[in-house]
């Protein structure tokens, strides 16, 4: 992977994140679109990346969070998660086919 294609990737996160898309499934079309093979380590470092900024952002409401455990907000946000893990679990395989970008029809 080349500067460029790193800095690329870097900006679709960053603009796609915040946005009701799938910031993971852009970074995998335009993965496959440049040719750029084999950057899972990159692409878990730019989502660790957006989960600093993120934490940074919002620090007041995640140590609310972590010092509250069992206020309502917590709560649904262990409902939303436990529902995720369920989700997941049930939807292994095709998941995994998802990410893999099996599932990209031009690729």
């Amino acid at each position: 992977m080349t500067l460029f294609h790193a800095i690329i990737l870097g900006l679709i996160q960053g603009f796609s994140e915040f946005l009701p898309i799938s910031s993971s499934g852009h970074l995998l079309l335009f993965e496959k679109l440049l040719g750029i093979e084999n950057v899972l380590v990159f692409d878990i470092f730019l989502h660790l990346g957006t989960l600093f900024a993120v934490t940074f952002c919002y620090k007041k409401e995640v140590l609310y969070l972590l010092t509250h455990p069992f206020c309502d907000k917590a709560k649904k946000l262990y409902l939303a998660s436990g529902v995720t893990v369920i989700f997941v679990i049930i939807f292994k395989q095709f998941l995994l086919n998802s990410f893999s970008g099996n599932l990209l029809p031009f690729c």
